[in-house]
């Protein structure tokens, strides 16, 4: 099987759980399935104004010491900076154009994930370097208008998990290298309150008065609760549907998920069945120390 590339969450919010996973990856890697690699490690440190998706408010971890980690393991870092509300007078924003430029290296991959037009623009000006990907907190829905959202100058679309089971629209994209599919998303099919989680979210980032916490009873959805989701991906369907359809990108969702249930995540999908056992207590037992 053609190579597989995941990307996966919380590389500034669950820093410490990766830094042995990436040890793993790197020195243990027989006991990685052949074809699972990490694609990019996402996500924005903490109090980032322009960060937006899900967001959790973890301590404080430096930029500097993640820089240098995902730098060694020669591993993409994508940064979350989907906040829709950025306007002209955020652009000047001293911590997010601070961070940009500590992982602005030559010949590094490094990516922005975009959602706001307006700093969308300032970000191709001012860091020419990054790769730049289109949000799947933009909550397209319509099959044309996610087709045009794929052909734009992205070097990826992140479309939306309601499009996961739609085989058939899959199916008619002409350029599937250029689209990442949400495997384990928590949300509930169709969920019109979808579009309102992300804005109060970016709302909050802007430290906007007023601004009441949204309240969900799929917030918190475990992963063995997420397998149950009728849009859930598992490794089997990546095996034998997605892979042999020309996908090679998926994202996996648990920024703000406990580490103990990302480790079942990275497990499930990364690590051979006969190691996963000990993957889990290496892991596991390193959180705890």
């Amino acid at each position: 099987m053609q190579d597989i590339y995941f990307h996966l969450p919380g590389i500034f919010e669950h820093f410490e759980l990766y830094e042995l996973f990436l040890f793993l990856y790197k020195e243990e890697n027989e006991k990685f399935n052949s074809w699972a690699k990490i694609g990019s490690i996402y996500g924005a440190p903490y109090g980032a104004i322009w960060n937006g998706g899900r967001v959790k408010d973890s301590p404080p971890v430096s930029e500097a010491l993640v820089a240098q980690v995902v730098r060694y393991y020669d591993i993409s870092c994508r940064f979350t900076f989907t906040n829709p509300f950025i306007t002209e007078k955020y652009l000047g924003d001293g911590l997010c154009n601070i961070i940009l430029e500590k992982f602005n290296w030559e010949g590094h991959k490094n990516q922005i994930i975009v959602n706001s037009p307006i700093l969308e623009e300032y970000l191709r000006k001012t860091y020419p370097t990054y790769k730049f990907i289109s949000s799947t907190t933009k909550c397209i829905t319509d099959n044309q208008e996610a087709l045009e959202e794929i052909n734009k100058d992205y070097i990826m679309t992140v479309i939306d998990y309601n499009f996961n089971k739609d085989i058939d629209f899959l199916k008619s994209i002409p350029n599937k290298e250029k689209v990442e599919l949400l495997i384990n998303p928590v949300c509930y099919p169709k969920c019109p309150r979808r579009r309102e989680h992300y804005e109060r979210i970016g709302l909050s980032s802007l430290h906007t008065d007023g601004i009441e916490p949204f309240e969900c009873d799929a917030q918190g959805r475990l992963f063995h609760e997420a397998m149950m989701s009728p849009l859930f991906i598992s490794l089997d369907d990546i095996k034998n549907t997605y892979a042999p359809l020309g996908f090679r990108n998926f994202k996996i969702e648990g920024r703000t998920t406990p580490k103990e249930d990302l480790i079942e995540i990275l497990t499930y999908y990364m690590i051979k069945p006969e190691y996963q056992l000990e993957a889990r207590q290496k892991l596991r037992f390193a959180s705890l120390n």
